[in-house]
């Protein structure tokens, strides 16, 4: 099925997207 291997990489990708930004959160908050 292709609809579970695009699931399985959009998964992957949120969770990139969510590591870069918790990361630039503690960053902003550590700066401040």
């Amino acid at each position: 099925m292709h609809i579970n291997i695009l699931r399985e990489e959009v998964q992957s990708a949120a969770r990139r997207i969510e590591n870069k930004v918790r990361k630039a959160l503690e960053e902003n908050s550590l700066s401040e």
